[in-house]
């Protein structure tokens, strides 16, 4: 792999990150700053799944000097994509603002600020910048150009923060607060990191397509997504929106286009158009119904903005359940698969009122099918039933998502750098123990869920160890794991270092957590990932 030349046709560097140093300051002493650990995570994301490795660029200079706004203009002119981390802090830094609109008007003038119907620039919302008001418009009273704050306003934009529906609290994901905290931050980074291969890949095949000097015709062009290919994942209230995200994540892993693929328009009239013009592109409309309301007392003071923030998701939920409803007339091979969780109530008559429409109506399953309180594994086995879901290997195949790194309580810290490693390579990875006041196990629930096991020994207990997991794997219903390693750490010792087992890969390292001793047991999860899409199993 090469960093010396960009991995997008035309341009020096891949990535430009605006943002404000000061939110780059990490909350306690000898961790990463935020933005520092956003890039790394990018570039290394990038370039898992590009092959290649991308050219990042962001200043790291103090602002001001005459020299540097020069290099920072170049470099802007020479970028391909914009990726801003919005917060309180980046919209009262002039200089910022000065960066965004300087990459505006250059992009403007070289390739054009759009890719088809998609912004060059990229919103990562670190915090909003009013919590009692998350969406508001923050570049309303800036400067930039009309144009570019009202693309940046229907962009989708990728929020690193989520409301509590309980106490209405903003929560950002602050990697260094704990795992809960770093996994929600590396699934938002990797939606991050799709959309901008999508662009890359997007730009290289215009690229491949457009004619040699000399040459008297153009290249033809590769197809559009078929219809076949498209989903429609409709848009949902708040609180469903982490099981909207994780249902578009695996559709896009196994090669389907899913649409809206951009923000929707706030105009009724605008919005129509837009889902219409994409359910016309499909042959399912996914809606997941979710709730008009907030668990969020009353009186507290963010409960108004919530409410009305979930009554008008609501009246967009219902504007298209009816137009996928008009989508399906006379087209029998468009059908519609609605999904809510059991016991849903509205707050609002007319809400509650559509919600037993829903439930009751022949005119909905007509062509349409209706999911009350099924859990999410069947509604997606329902989806991939509807798409007459095709085998993996005819997609882009997905790496396992789940490893869990079986320990002994005392052996957790010493553990902490597989994890961190595994982590950042985009692995979900499943842990024997949770803290807080004290200590429970998870053991055989994340034995029955993980795709791989680590089995984790710093102790002369190795063999003892290994019986006693084999005698639990009874949990996994005879579903045989994709792989099975031993890392053996710790003091070296002659029986660790002659140990061997037949049936799992052995690591050793009695050092420092080197990246290479995970080697052999990651490629062997790979080998085995690759065997089960052939044989089109989930992976």
């Amino acid at each position: 792999m090469s960093a010396n030349k960009s991995l997008t046709p035309n341009f020096e560097e891949d990535i430009f990150i605006s943002y404000d140093r000061d939110d780059n300051k990490p909350l306690l002493e000898d961790y990463k700053g935020w933005i520092d650990t956003m890039h790394v995570g990018l570039a290394r994301r990038l370039t898992h799944v590009m092959g290649e490795e991308p050219k990042i660029w962001r200043d790291i200079k103090k602002p001001g000097n005459t020299e540097l706004r020069e290099a920072i203009l170049y470099k802007l002119e020479n970028t391909a994509f914009l990726v801003f981390v919005l917060s309180p802090c980046y919209i009262k830094s002039e200089w910022c603002q000065w960066e965004l609109k300087a990459f505006y008007e250059r992009a403007v003038k070289k390739g054009g600020i759009k890719l088809g119907d998609k912004l060059r620039i990229f919103k990562v919302v670190k915090r909003p910048i009013d919590d009692s008001n998350p969406h508001a418009e923050p570049l309303e009273w800036s400067e930039l150009p009309q144009e570019l704050r009202r693309s940046l306003q229907e962009s989708t934009g990728y929020d690193f923060y989520r409301i509590d529906s309980l106490t209405g609290k903003l929560v950002e994901f602050e990697p260094e607060l704990g795992n809960d905290h770093k996994v929600s931050f590396l699934m938002k980074l990797c939606d991050l990191v799709d959309d901008i291969k999508g662009f890359i890949v997007e730009c290289q095949r215009k690229t491949a397509a457009a004619p040699k000097p000399g040459e008297g015709r153009r290249a033809p062009a590769a197809p559009a997504p078929a219809r076949g290919d498209c989903v429609y994942l409709a848009e949902t209230t708040p609180d469903l929106g982490e099981t909207r995200s994780a249902i578009k994540r695996e559709l896009e892993q196994n090669g389907y286009h899913v649409l809206p693929d951009e923000g929707l328009p706030a105009g009724a009239a605008e919005f129509a158009e837009a889902v219409g013009r994409h359910l016309r592109r499909c042959v399912l409309s996914v809606n997941l119904v979710g709730a008009d309301y907030t668990a969020i007392p009353k009186e507290e003071n963010v409960w108004e903005f919530l409410d009305r923030q979930h009554k008008q998701a609501a009246e967009r939920v219902i504007r298209q359940h009816e137009l996928a409803m008009a989508r399906g007339e006379g087209d029998p091979d468009f059908s519609r698969l609605i999904w809510m969780p059991d016991g849903l109530r509205a707050q609002g008559d007319e809400y509650q009122a559509f919600i037993s429409y829903l439930l009751n109506s022949p005119d909905v399953y007509d062509g349409g099918e209706v999911r009350c309180g099924v859990k999410l594994e069947d509604l997606k086995t329902r989806i991939k039933e509807k798409l007459r879901w095709r085998p993996a290997a005819e997609a882009a195949p997905a790496a396992p998502r789940r490893i869990y790194l079986y320990c002994y309580k005392n052996e957790l810290a010493a553990m902490s750098p597989i994890r961190q490693y595994l982590a950042e390579r985009g692995y979900e990875v499943m842990l024997p123990f949770s803290g807080g006041a004290g200590f429970s196990s998870g053991h055989k629930e994340n034995l029955r869920l993980s795709d791989a096991v680590i089995i984790y020994c710093s102790e002369d207990t190795i063999g003892y160890r290994l019986d006693e997991f084999r005698k639990n794997e009874a949990y996994r219903d005879n579903r045989p794991l994709l792989a099975r390693g031993i890392y053996v750490s710790g003091p070296e010792t002659e029986r660790k270092q002659s140990f061997n087992a037949e049936d799992a890969v052995v690591m050793k390292n009695f050092g420092d957590f080197s990246p290479e001793s995970l080697g052999p047991f990651l490629r062997r999860l790979e080998e085995s990932a690759a065997g089960a899409c052939a044989k089109g199993a989930r992976v």
